[in-house]
C-alpha cells in the first residue's frame, strides 16, 4: 500500500513539472489577446505546438480565469423558479 501511495505521489510531481512552462505561458496571455474566444485560440495556436499543449493552455486558463457570481447565479435560479410558480405561467 505504502508504495502505490509514494508511486502514485512521484507520478503526480513529474506530471506537474511537466506542465510548469505550458502553464506559465498560457497563464501569460496578455489581456489584449482575451477579449474573445477567437483571440485566445489565437494566441494558444501561435504559442504551442501539440495538440497536448494546447489543451492544457485551454485548460489551465480557463480554470485560472473564469470565474462566477455565485451570488447572481443563485438570484437568477431563484427568479426563474418563483416565476415559474406564478398563477397563469
Amino acid at each position: 500500500m505504502m508504495m502505490l501511495v509514494i508511486s502514485t505521489t512521484l507520478f503526480a510531481q513529474a506530471k506537474k513539472k511537466e506542465f510548469a512552462g505550458i502553464d506559465r505561458k498560457a497563464l501569460a496571455i496578455p489581456e489584449s489577446r482575451t477579449a474573445t474566444t477567437g483571440d485566445i485560440a489565437a494566441y494558444i495556436n501561435e504559442n504551442f505546438s501539440s495538440d497536448a499543449d494546447k489543451t492544457r493552455a485551454a485548460f489551465i486558463w480557463v480554470a485560472s480565469s473564469v470565474s462566477y457570481d455565485w451570488r447572481i447565479c443563485s438570484m437568477l435560479i431563484f427568479t426563474r423558479r418563483r416565476r415559474r410558480r406564478l398563477p397563469g405561467r
